[in-house]
């Protein structure tokens, strides 16, 4: 699935609201998310920690082949987003 189509296909399934207002501590994990951990997420709000070191709130909608897309918190909007599994480092 492609960010386009996900936008596309979505637009109308943003979160009613925004986040929790605390963010967690960082918590590191032993073993890397896969599609079907991450498949317990969709729907509910989480905490992401990335490789990079990118942190944010997202809401998921759906994985597709390895393909992570929801919803990133801007800090006054959700906006659309995609991006491979590989790259979550830690999720709350």
């Amino acid at each position: 699935m492609s960010y386009k189509q996900f936008r596309k296909e979505s637009r109308s399934k943003l979160p009613l609201s925004p986040p929790p207002p605390v963010i967690p501590s960082y918590c590191g994990i032993s073993i890397k998310p896969t599609p079907e951990i991450l498949n317990a997420y969709i729907n509910l709000f989480v905490y992401v920690w990335l490789i990079n070191g990118s942190a944010f709130w997202m809401f998921p909608k759906k994985i597709h082949k390895n393909i992570l897309c929801g919803y990133i918190w801007s800090g006054k909007s959700w906006e659309s987003a995609c991006f491979s599994h590989v790259l979550i480092d830690s999720i709350y």
